[in-house]
């Protein structure tokens, strides 16, 4: 399993959750103690939330069931009834899958049955590069007045190093969906935190205590002290680093285009660059231990889709100037344009939710005046943090930098935005706008497509002790019902709107059941992550029906993240990740488009 370094001492990530306290070096679980005027202790506890659940198994197959039938034909449907039969079967494959999930779910010392394994084998165990295609991206608002480069990022790294603080206080109070608390034990990932390659599988490493942070310019990295005389550094001090960082007259470097490499190719490029050079060694170590970064490209983008470019694949020139390795990045442009990168092992949109709410208030309440009151001098300590190369590293750096922009050319994100017309003209009718819009999406699947693909949606579990999301798949036979009608003019208004309602609320069903872990996609893909080595893999997971709805061809989801626009993308060409948005009388769509 994936494993974490606090202070010298390895943990894994589930280890001392709420009700432990287990100390190591002054470090024990996560909020900040006091110990003396400027001694800090870095001390986490997670808020109690219930135990993830673990599905009967019969409720778990008749969910699948429900989820690929509108895939199938008849006679294919009745192999897939046998095979889920078979998968049942007392003393088969399945069951003991299943009994091994029961004993782990049972286990008080198994935090979550399905966290681990389902972190394992959907984020660690994977060779591909996290970017594009496991990273997602926000872009923050803009503010009512242009700010400058160095502002903006000034701004940036005050309120986020003020959140850090906060947030390692205990003062940040838990987010809440639905009126329900969502989990914070994710919370001590967001800073000083990194994500190692391996040749076979990457963990994750957290580093705590480190005050600073990491700068990007042009490629070239720079350690910036966010700590003065053991207080935190001050928004006029941030500035005045910034533009000293802005004003080095370097030229352009490619090294870390090395973090958008596939898993292993990185992981020994990684090492080779560590063995070239001992202060190399120590650079990546400083680089890997900050507690976020942030790049300063030289771009200046203007638009939703240019700013979708550049935030999420560092546009023409600053692909090379991240390191994506990190859970956490910002960026800012030349025109004072910024944004999140967030690395999606440990991370998902909601866990930001707080920071991005602190984000948004700095960049509306940010005066003019804390512009032009800067000090000539800073006292924040900043360190380049240069790689040296070889030939042999400066060669691979040159592949890598063809192969990632091949993976970028025909990518783009889109943002749509329609007034006039939401969620209250809906409500007003009885009928749920996320599930109206969502079937909105469908119908613009199969113009894209020419048919109707099977399309997965994300449901939120972190109101569940380390609960992170389920998908759930949307094209239900009620909803193919309904996207059939759509289609066929010899279906008159009136029977087109009852499937329509049928369709919403076989929809609302869905997410309802996926919300209490009754889904089957996540819960079928953990069971077989407890197949021991030489053991027969179930029928069930060799079925056509069920090998044909799992490319992830159409993604879709729906949640509000106070940002501007945001975004993710799969690795297939062909494959769309649809954002959307609803409010009282807009709604915004943003996809992924293919130039």
């Amino acid at each position: 399993m994936s494993r974490a370094i606090q202070d010298g001492t390895i943990l894994k990530p589930t280890e001392n959750a709420a009700n432990e306290i287990v100390p190591s070096k002054g470090i024990v679980n996560g909020t900040t103690s006091s110990n003396g005027a400027t001694k800090r202790e870095y001390r986490f506890a997670p808020n109690r939330l219930p135990r993830f659940p673990l599905p009967d198994i019969n409720a778990l197959c008749d969910a699948f069931l429900t989820g690929v039938k509108a895939f199938a034909t008849p006679s294919e449907f009745a192999n897939t009834l046998r095979a889920v039969e078979d998968f049942k079967q007392p003393g088969g494959q399945g069951q003991l899958l299943y009994s091994r999930a029961a004993a782990r779910a049972a286990d008080p010392s198994v935090e979550n049955w399905e966290y681990e394994l389902q972190l394992q084998r959907g984020f660690l165990d994977r060779r591909v590069s996290l970017t594009p295609c496991t990273s997602f991206w926000f872009s923050h608002p803009l503010s009512t007045r242009q700010h400058s480069q160095a502002e903006r990022a000034a701004l940036l790294a005050y309120t986020i190093n003020n959140f850090k603080l906060k947030l390692d206080a205990g003062l940040v109070e838990p987010e809440v969906l639905n009126e329900r608390e969502l989990t914070t034990a994710f919370h001590k990932w967001i800073f000083n935190t990194v994500r190692v390659p391996g040749v076979d599988s990457d963990e994750m490493v957290k580093h705590p205590n480190n005050d600073y942070c990491v700068v990007f310019w042009k490629g070239h990295a720079y350690k910036l002290s966010l700590c003065t005389r053991d207080q935190p550094a001050t928004y006029q001090e941030l500035f005045t680093a910034f533009e000293l960082i802005l004003r080095q007259p370097v030229a352009r470097s490619f090294v870390t285009i090395l973090t958008a490499d596939n898993r292993r190719p990185w992981a020994e490029a990684r090492q080779q660059l560590q063995l070239h050079d001992s202060q190399n060694a120590a650079n990546i170590k400083t680089i890997e231990a900050a507690a976020f970064s942030v790049s300063l490209d030289e771009a200046n983008p203007t638009t939703a889709a240019e700013r979708g470019r550049q935030f999420h694949f560092g546009g023409e020139k600053d692909a090379a100037n991240r390191w994506h390795d990190k859970s956490l990045q910002f960026v800012v442009c030349s025109n004072g344009a910024s944004g999140t990168i967030g690395e999606h092992t440990m991370l998902d949109a909601l866990t930001l939710g707080k920071l991005n709410d602190a984000i948004a208030a700095a960049i509306s309440s940010h005066s003019h005046t804390e512009a032009g009151t800067m000090s000539a001098t800073t006292t924040t300590t900043l360190e380049p943090l240069p790689l040296k190369i070889d030939l042999k590293l400066e060669a691979h750096i040159e592949k890598v930098r063809v192969q990632y922009a091949d993976s970028i050319k025909d990518a783009e994100h889109a943002y749509f935005s329609f007034e006039g017309y939401g969620s209250k003209a809906l409500r007003a009718v009885k009928m749920s706008p996320k599930s109206v819009f969502q079937l909105v999406v469908q119908l613009a699947a199969h113009s894209t497509f020419g048919y109707t693909p099977p399309c997965w949606e994300t449901v939120n579990q972190a109101h569940y002790h380390l609960g992170r999301v389920d998908i759930i798949q949307v094209v239900n036979p009620q909803v193919a019902a309904f996207l059939a009608a759509a289609r066929d003019p010899s279906v008159d208004l009136p029977e087109r709107r009852a499937l329509l309602i049928k369709a919403t609320r076989a929809h609302i069903a869905s997410i309802n059941k996926a919300g209490r872990n009754l889904g089957w996609e996540r819960n079928l893909t953990a069971l077989r992550a407890l197949l021991e080595n030489g053991e027969q893999v179930p029928a069930l997971y060799e079925d056509p029906v069920y090998k044909k709805v799992r490319p992830r061809v159409m993604m879709s989801n729906c949640f509000e993240t106070g940002m501007l626009e945001k975004g993710c993308m799969w690795k297939a060409p062909e494959a769309v990740w649809s954002h959307y948005e609803v409010y009282d009388e807009r709604y915004v769509f943003i996809p992924p488009l293919t130039i």
